[in-house]
């Protein structure tokens, strides 16, 4: 009786453990790459899987990001971008194991990627794990796919800029009309200026010019 109770605690736990869970706590290459992969919008999971010094590396970096992250505090920031980002990776074929390194070819999606209407795209995962847990995480993107990839960013940078509202001021070095106007007012404030001194000066002169004579 009391063995059939302790069973049941013990598969009651494994119930309540989600997957990230359990395959981390397996311990070898394989199972946490997966539970890695499986965790990318749960940031909780994934700090439980990481060294303190973890390095994760994304080439090429998003979007206003260097895309480097070092040790655990700038790698939880990493994760919550990856859940903002609606992350979702889905592994091709099988991960290759060569030690402590594990690989793989992943489809990736994201919101970036939706909106610049790429749909998934191919990038290719790297894991080193220790002891259980990743001590480094690099996701490259497939050099194929970077110059569709690009192209579609730019046009869709491109666009919402011409989409901009017509009483929208434009910036950059070709629309100079602000500094343009603001040139012509400083040059006819300095020639105004300059006019009253000359006449002063030459009233002065006459004045002076009087007096001595």
């Amino acid at each position: 009786m009391r063995k059939a109770l302790v069973i049941a605690v013990v598969a009651m736990a494994l119930l309540i453990m989600s997957p990230a869970s359990i395959f981390a706590q397996a311990g070898d290459p394989v199972s946490v790459a997966d539970a890695f992969n499986s965790a990318a919008l749960d940031p909780q999971a994934e700090i439980g899987m990481v060294t303190d010094d973890v390095m994760i590396t994304v080439v090429p970096p998003p979007p206003g990001a260097s895309g480097v992250w070092s040790g655990k505090a700038q790698a939880q920031a990493f994760f919550e971008f990856v859940k903002g980002q609606n992350v979702h990776r889905e592994l091709v074929g099988s991960w290759q194991v060569a030690g402590d390194k594990v690989t793989g070819t992943v489809m990736v999606t994201n919101n970036d990627f939706a909106n610049w209407g790429v749909g998934a795209v191919q990038h290719q995962l790297e894991f080193v794990v220790q002891d259980g847990k990743i001590k480094s995480f690099n996701s490259i993107m497939a050099p194929s796919e970077r110059p569709r990839v690009m192209a579609a960013a730019q046009a869709y940078q491109a666009a919402h800029r011409a989409q901009a509202p017509a009483g929208m001021p434009k910036t950059g070095a070709g629309d100079q009309s602000g500094a343009t106007q603001l040139g012509l007012l400083l040059a006819a404030l300095f020639l105004m200026t300059a006019g009253i001194a000359v006449r002063k000066l030459q009233k002065s002169n006459r004045t002076s010019f009087h007096r001595t004579r």
